[in-house]
């Protein structure tokens, strides 16, 4: 039934879909082994061609005619099997039969293109017509056979592609055929552009035959050249069938792609026929009036986008019509359709060759009309850059030429390239062989140096026409005309002889219209280029880019007319490029020189028009639109060869000398080349000058200035170029003294180029430049400040219609010369400054303009070099420096103050915690920094505002450095915009010193402060605050050793010319210290600083000095507290453990630690200026905080402690008796400061240059206080050395010092006196020295007996800081390193540093640390001068304490023996430290005195580990029962009594230090036993239950004991019972040492003193408290 019949249908249709796959599948593997090798293991063709033939085209039928959807596969396999074959035959090789076997078996393959789909058909012909036009011989051999095929195939590409659908122009069959496929369908312009392909390459091959699709397949040729026909002419097609219209109007690409096509599809009446649709329409498209002969234009023929798109399918079928063949003697209208191509205005190259050919082969051809007309109209297009078209417009005019006569076509033709031309049409066949070789074809081009000698040699038989009048000047026009095209041929040595001919062109009067061809095509040209110049300008300015460098930043691509897809937009490109092509000529700046060139090759026509030649001379050289000057390697270029066409043709200008106006501007011009950075160019402009026979510039003098311009003559020249006449007659001036000025200027032009080089070779230039101008005159100068300057000039000159033209003289020019003579005087200022207000100078600043910042770098290398020649020039260099100042200053104000607005302003969307605290720190030097957070990148300056940047600091620079130059200089009429411009900068050098450079504005303060002329403007209201920045920068903590050189520099300038003006009042007798001179306090008292001489007759240093003297001291005291400051966190603040290092603190900005000489120099010098009192009171107040410091560098105190030295002033007779009594008072006091501040000196300082340093200072000191004078005998004696050795000591005067301190001194001399000599005796315990040592010991128990008998025994205990810090400092600072590294709390070292008496969070700036440190020294120097029992608190307790810590033995043991005497005599001192002689058991007393001592050592100010090092390290006997922990594996605990106890260094558990327990009070008591955690390092093991405790020899019995796991630890109580009766009282005491550790005592007889050493966890202190363990 249906439902069956069905079924098997599907099965047959699935298995012939399966079989066609299969199929395919195997003619892939087949072509596959084809491939390899190109068929190399190929035995035998045959086989493979019988399968293509006998299975896969037959195959390939059935599928196509089933509809089979594998068909596509199957046909693209066949396709490539076929190549694979064609490939493989491209010569006889072993089974390849060569291109003749692959033709014969090609023949066959019909079928693969007739029944494949259409995609693959076209690929298929593709790929045959590619590998053809390769090259391959096999492909054309298959192409050619397959054209039979082919052709319908094309044809069928084009009837279903035509209208862009399937079904347009396509029968019913062929649609329902191809609609399964439709995605297949090839787009109509693909295949009209492939058809043309093959029928190029078949007609190639067959040497241009035409009619080749014709012969193979006639039916098909009769479509496609049906389809070149209009719509409505349209003939009936072969079979029958009509041609349906397409709904669109066709593309006209598609229609010049079928016309190109067409003489191979049609025979010549069917070519005509075809054509004259396309030329009629064509010609009405482009304008062009309708020819007879022609149908009438069809409107729908095309369409066209430009006339380019019809001069295209003009071209094509012009070309088609001339292919066919000659023109039929009954039609006669080819020479009218060749006449109209020839007159259409445009540039048609193609039409034109075509047309020329068109017109050869015309039944008429003398009809065209006349030879000399078609020259005129073609005139312009045979110098077009086009090389096609001027080969066009060349081969229309031959054919013209030989149409008319006009010579014989064969002859001119066949003649020698040496031949002289008769006419003017041999001449234009001469210049169509020249032009019609493209000499950039590397591929099918000629060679190319044979070509350029054939072209040389025709051109020149045509000059040699020229020369011998076998050419008229009825052709000088033409020839002129083909010469300029010849011009655009980038073969260089066509050029010179394309000269020649311009030269004898143009050499004779009659053939003037080739001078005008000549002179018209170089004003235009010139005009084009000069244009490009601007405009390339423009652009790179727009877009960032150099000259040169723009590309078109349009985005896609552009759209092409009729063109919307990919195959039409190829065939649009391609129909364009063959019908315009371009190419690549000679280049624009290039052919600009070549047409100087020619105008330059004859003199005799330039002689003949100088006006013209001067007008375009100025018009190149005339400024830009904008008013600026042009510039660039091409410009030169082009100025070199207008130079020389001015030297060779206008006489060097002088024939335009007379002429109003243009003279003038070109001897400006000349003038201004003579300076020109290129040597050639300014050789030129002198040689041009001296022709002028100016009275200066004689020839003798031009060759002179020649060789000068020559850098390998110039420094001869210039040794030998002398201006004023010398000694002998040899030596005389070269030019006459009146002449002088207007010579030395023009050198001075010369020369301006060589002082640009300041390195390299050319370096000597320079110097010997600048040596020959230094002999001149500063009038004479006038060309090198205006070179300066100049660029700043606003544009002047005589307007006219060529544009501006220069003068000799402008305003600026003119007011320099003024300027110069000195006849302006002061109104020159006003002046200047109203021309750089008029020329808005300022308003270069921020604009992007490079000038500001030239013109301030000039303007200073010319201060540094040409200081004295400038002096005359200062008004117009200030007047623009103060312009460009006040701009900058505004523009970066501007910004400052809208940044820190914005900073300001509070930002809801940060939220206050992620701020991060940095970024306070990030602006170091005020706006140069840039943040790099989301903030501050938003407030980042500009472009305008970094320009701005740059013109401030060079200007302040420049400044600086011209104040310092030309101090006499009167710059009152720019102060008061220097001071604005000048006081925001000045505010901020303290935040600015810390930058490798000093900041900007120190330089102008700096500059006026060191000059006696310009001093007195920082004396003005508006000004006083320039120098207290000042000092602020010397004293600013961060700042770098550049910004405190410079300014100590104006310290020293400031003081060394107030000690001469000092010098010169009161001569050398007198230092002027009685007579009221510089003094602060006499400016107190005198109101400001009046009185005396101090007033109108006293020097402005002095005055500066005094006014500014208070912080002139503040800042040399925080600069030699930075310098002197050491250490860890003494610097800037950072990284603590970075500081710590002496790489660390070496890496600080300022830091040198040592070499603070200046500043101490300084303040040596300001004492005898500032007088008696202030020496004591100001300068001595200065150092001495400094002193304070807790790590002091002792290098760094020595010289603070000479300085000291050298200011105190010496006591004179009229001190105290009434003559200056509150003077001598305020000294008094200021001395007993000091002396307080030096005696802890003498305990610290340990190198021997330092102490001696101190002595000399303490002696200073003792001639103005009592207490320093009645120890200073004894200090010396300390300190004396042999005189008869290097550094040896002077036993005898040291050992004698110590046998004057009895302790009747000590009772006797005042307190005061005691402090210093007890802090030497503590010094000398820790020397190596037995001797000294030992007497140091005697004279600390004489001052214990002294003591003793002040009656300050029985006082009760007092508690002392350890005040002497550097006695363990080594061992300190090694501990809170490692400390610091191991991260623990902060709280560990703030409690450290306390307890050292220190604090370090002062040292984070050295001026707040040495005032902190300065006002503690102080408090505990009152403490200990008070009395000789606050000498033994404050002093002698402490040091002893100090030397406990000491790792040398010797020095241990004289601490234990001083601190045993010192318990002895003093026990509130050292309570309970003392033992009796013979080392018994002390008494109650001794015992309780003992642990007051050691709880006075262990105090809450001091760790529990100072305890344990002193135990730990030495055989201290503790006169109290001490109990211990076992450590790790030992044996249980034991008390014992008077033990020399040493615990364990390595492990130990803990350190129990009890108190002295009555006998007669014992009981049982209950203690709980420190634990820790088992993850510490400490055996947590509790004690054994039955240990025993012993103490004294009564043994206390075990009881029973506890032990309890806790969160804390593990934690052990055991029950102890004393061996007696005596009861213990019962007093709880619960003391705590952490969460982590818990200790109770309970009814204790009394309060029990806890002492623990152990390693605990990093970050976990252990101290004595009043309340218990801390």
């Amino acid at each position: 039934d249906e439902s069956d019949s069905e079924e098997e249908n599907g099965e047959e249709e699935e298995d012939d879909a399966s079989a066609t796959e299969r199929a395919a599948r195997s003619l892939g593997v087949v072509a596959a082994a084809v491939e390899v090798y190109n068929g190399a293991r190929v035995e035998d063709y045959e086989p493979v061609f019988d399968l293509i033939r006998r299975s896969a085209l037959p195959a390939l039928k059935t599928a196509h005619l089933a509809g089979n959807e594998r068909a596509s596969l199957l046909a693209s396999r066949t396709h490539r099997l076929c190549l694979a074959c064609v490939d493989a035959h491209d010569k006889v090789a072993g089974a390849s039969g060569g291109p003749d076997s692959i033709a014969r078996a090609a023949g066959d393959w019909g079928i693969a293109l007739a029944r494949a789909p259409p995609g693959d058909s076209y690929a298929f012909v593709s790929s045959l017509r590619s590998r053809a036009v390769d090259g391959s011989p096999a492909a054309a051999a298959a192409l050619s056979a397959l054209l039979p095929a082919a052709a319908p195939t094309i044809a069928r590409l084009l009837d279903l592609g035509w209208s862009g659908s399937g079904d347009g122009g396509s029968s019913k069959d062929d649609s329902k055929e191809y609609s399964k496929d439709d995605s297949r369908v090839v787009d109509a312009d693909a295949a009209a552009a492939l058809l043309g392909d093959v029928c190029d390459v078949l007609s190639r091959l067959d040497d241009g035959e035409v009619e080749i699709v014709l012969r193979a397949a006639p039916a098909a040729a009769a479509e496609i050249a049906a389809r070149c026909e209009s719509s409505k002419n349209a003939r009936r097609s072969v079979g029958g069938g009509g041609l349906k219209s397409s709904k669109n109007v066709t593309p006209a690409r598609r229609r010049w792609a079928l016309l190109r096509a067409l003489p191979h599809c049609a025979a010549r009446d069917g070519v005509r026929r075809a054509t004259a649709d396309a030329i009629a329409w064509a010609l009405g498209a482009m304008g062009a009036p309708a020819v007879d002969g022609l149908p009438a234009a069809d409107s729908g023929y095309a369409a066209a986008e430009a006339a380019a798109d019809a001069a295209a399918v003009l071209a094509a079928a012009i070309a088609a019509r001339a292919a066919a063949g000659p023109e039929p003697r009954s039609e006669n209208v080819d020479v009218r359709i060749a006449a109209a191509v020839g007159d259409l205005e445009g540039e048609y190259p193609a039409a034109l060759v075509a047309a020329a050919d068109l017109l050869a082969g015309a039944s008429d051809p003398s009809a065209i009309g006349s030879f000399g007309d078609a020259v005129s109209r073609h005139s312009r297009r045979l110098k077009s850059p086009s090389r096609h078209l001027r080969v066009g417009a060349l081969r229309y005019l031959c054919a013209v030429a030989d149409a008319s006569g006009e010579c014989d076509a064969a002859d001119a033709r066949a003649a020698g390239a040496n031949d002289t031309p008769r006419s003017l049409a041999e001449c234009l066949h001469r210049w169509l062989k020249v032009n019609e070789v493209d000499v950039h074809d590397v591929v099918g081009g000629p060679n190319v140096m044979e070509f350029a000698k054939t072209a040389q040699v025709s051109i020149a038989a045509m000059r040699r026409a020229v020369e011998q009048e076998a050419l008229g000047p009825d052709a000088a026009e033409a020839l002129a005309t083909c010469a300029l095209g010849a011009l655009h041929i980038r073969l260089a040595t066509v050029w010179p002889e394309t000269h020649k001919l311009f030269g004898a062109l143009t050499e004779r009067n009659a053939f003037e219209p080739a001078w005008t061809a000549l002179f018209e095509d170089l004003k235009s040209h010139q005009t084009r280029c000069l244009d490009a110049h601007d405009a390339a300008a423009i652009l790179a300015a727009a877009h960032g880019r150099k000259k040169g460098e723009w590309h078109d930043d349009r985005s896609g691509p552009d759209a092409r007319s009729g063109a919307s897809n990919e195959a039409a937009e190829a065939l649009q490109r391609r129909m364009e490029s063959e019908t315009i092509p371009t190419e690549a000529g000679t280049e624009r700046w290039q052919r600009l020189g070549l047409l100087l060139r020619s105008v330059a090759s004859s003199p005799a026509a330039a002689s003949r028009h100088p006006a013209p030649l001067a007008g375009l001379f100025l018009a190149y050289n005339a400024p830009k639109p904008d008013g600026s000057r042009r510039a660039g390697k091409a410009w030169r270029a082009g100025l070199r060869e207008w130079l020389k066409v001015v030297k060779d043709g206008l006489s060097g200008g002088k024939a335009v000398r007379s002429m109003a106006g243009t003279g003038d501007a070109v001897r400006v011009i000349l003038e201004r080349c003579v300076g020109a950075d290129e040597p050639d160019l300014a050789t030129l402009a002198v040689r041009c000058l001296g022709q002028w026979r100016l009275p200066h510039l004689t020839p003798d003098n031009a060759d002179r200035l020649a060789r000068v311009t020559d850098p390998n003559t110039m420094k001869d020249e210039l040794i030998a170029l002398r201006v004023e006449p010398g000694e002998t007659e040899d030596q005389r001036a070269v030019v006459d003294p009146e002449n002088r000025p207007a010579f030395a200027a023009l050198v001075v032009r010369c020369l301006l180029p060589r002082l640009k080089r300041r390195t390299g070779r050319f370096a000597p230039h320079r110097v010997a430049a600048l040596r020959w101008i230094s002999r001149l005159d500063p009038p004479e100068i006038v060309p090198l400040i205006h070179s300066v300057i100049s660029p700043m000039e606003p544009l002047v000159g005589r307007v006219d219609g060529a544009g501006v033209r220069p003068t000799i003289g402008t305003p600026w020019l003119d007011a320099l010369v003024v300027t110069a003579s000195g006849h302006g005087g002061d109104e020159m200022a006003t002046t200047w400054l109203r021309m750089a207000r008029e020329a808005k100078v300022a308003g270069l600043v921020g604009s992007g303009s490079k000038v500001p910042s030239g013109f301030l770098r000039a303007a200073g290398d010319l201060l540094k070099v040409m200081a004295e020649h400038t002096k005359a020039y200062l008004h117009p260099l200030l007047s623009m420096a103060v312009e460009m100042l006040a701009a900058s200053s505004d523009i970066c104000e501007s910004a400052a103050r809208a940044r820190e607005a914005k900073l300001n302003e509070p930002d809801p969307a940060v939220d206050d915690d992620d701020v991060d605290e940095d970024d306070e720190d990030d602006e170091v030097n005020g706006e140069d920094e840039e943040d790099a957070n989301d903030t501050r990148r938003a407030l980042a300056p500009g472009q305008a505002h970094r320009d701005a940047r740059e013109v401030r600091s060079l200007a302040v620079r420049f400044l600086g450095a011209l104040f310092q130059r030309h101090p006499d200089f009167d710059y009152s009429p720019y102060w008061d915009a220097m001071l604005s411009a000048v006081k925001p900068m000045a505010e901020r050098m303290a935040a600015e010193s810390a930058a490798p450079h000093p900041p900007p504005a120190l330089s102008i303060v700096a500059a006026l402060a060191e000059d006696d002329a310009l001093a007195p403007m920082l004396e003005r209201a508006d000004a006083t605050s320039l120098l207290p920045q000042l000092w602020r920068a010397l004293g600013a903590p961060f700042a770098s050793p550049a910004t405190r050189a410079a300014a100590l520099s104006t310290a020293e300038s400031l003081i060394e010319r107030a000690e001469e003006a000092k010098f010169k009042t009161f001569g050398d007798d007198g230092d002027g210290d009685e007579k009221g001179e510089l003094s602060p306090g006499d400016g107190d008292k005198g109101g400001g600083g009046a009185g005396g001489k101090a007033g109108e007759g006293e020097h402005v240093a002095s005055r500066l000095l005094r006014a500014h003297a208070p912080s002139l001291l503040d800042a040399l005291q925080a600069a030699l507290a930075a310098r002197a400051a050491r250490g860890r966190r003494a610097q800037t603040p950072g990284s603590k453990i970075a500081a710590a290092t002496e790489k660390g603190a070496a890496r600080n900005a300022g830091v040198s630690a040592g070499a603070s000489g200046r500043e101490l120099a300084v303040l040596k010098r300001l004492g005898p200026l500032l007088g008696v009192s202030a020496a004591s009171a100001a300068i001595a107040d200065t150092l001495v905080p400094v002193l304070a410091l807790k790590r002091l560098d002792e290098s760094a105190a020595a010289e603070v402690l000479g300085a000291l030295a050298a200011v105190i002033p010496p006591r004179t007779d009229s001190q105290g008796r009434g003559v200056d009594e509150d003077a001598a008072s305020s000294l008094a006091a200021a001395s007993a400061r000091h002396r307080s501040a030096l005696a802890p000196l003498f305990g610290r300082l340990r190198l021997r240059t330092a102490r001696r340093a101190l002595c000399d200072a303490w002696c200073a000191v003792a001639q103005h206080d009592e207490a320093a004078n009645a120890c200073a005998g004894i200090l010396r004696g300390f300190h004396a050395d042999a005189r008869d050795s290097i550094d040896g000591v002077d036993y005898d005067a040291r050992l004698g010092a110590y046998d004057e301190c009895t302790a009747e001194w000590f009772s006797s001399a005042p307190s005061a006196s005691v402090v210093p000599v007890l802090n030497h005796v503590i010094h000398e315990l820790r020397g190596q020295d037995m001797a000294l040592r030992h007497a140091a010991a005697a004279a600390l128990g004489r001052f214990l007996d002294a003591a003793v008998r002040s009656g300050g025994a029985g006082d009760a205990p007092v508690r002392v800081d350890d005040d002497d810090d550097d006695d363990d400092d080594d061992d300190d600072e090694e501990a809170e390193e490692a400390e610091e590294a191991a991260g623990e709390d902060d709280e560990v070292g703030e409690d450290e540093d306390a307890a050292a008496g220190g604090d370090d969070d002062d040292d984070f700036d050295p001026v707040a640390g040495m005032s902190t440190a300065a006002e503690r020294a102080a408090a505990a120097a009152r403490a200990s001068e008070a009395s000789l029992a606050g000498a033994v608190a404050g002093v002698l307790a402490p040091g002893v304490r100090g030397l406990l810590r000491s790792p040398e033995a010797t020095t241990r043991q004289e601490a234990i023996a001083a601190f045993r005497r010192l318990a002895l005599s003093w026990p509130s001192a050292a309570p309970g430290a003392a033992m009796s002689p013979s080392g018994d058991a002390p008494s109650h007393s001794s015992a309780s005195s003992g642990e007051s001592t050691l709880n006075s050592m262990c105090d809450t100010s001091a760790p529990v580990r100072f305890l344990y090092a002193a135990t730990a390290s030495s055989s201290l006997p503790l006169p109290h029962s001490v109990a211990s922990l076992p450590a790790k594996g030992s044996a249980s605990p034991s008390f014992s009594s008077h033990s020399s106890f040493r615990p364990p260094r390595q492990n130990p558990h803990a350190l129990l230090n009890a108190d002295a327990v009555s006998r007669e009070d014992r009981r049982a008591s209950h203690l709980s036993l420190p634990c820790v955690s088992p993850s510490s390092d400490i055996d947590p093991t509790p004690f054994d239950p039955g240990a025993a405790f012993t103490n004294g020899g009564c043994a206390f019995p075990r009881a029973p004991a506890r032990t309890d796991a806790t969160a804390d630890g593990i934690r052990t109580v055991a029950s102890l019972a004393p061996a007696t009766s005596s009861p213990i009282a019962s007093a709880d005491d619960t003391w705590t040492t952490s969460s982590r550790c818990r200790t109770s005592c309970a009814r204790a007889s009394s309060q029990l003193l806890l002492s623990m050493t152990t390693p605990l966890p990093p970050g976990l202190p252990l101290s004595l408290g009043a309340g218990g363990v801390e």
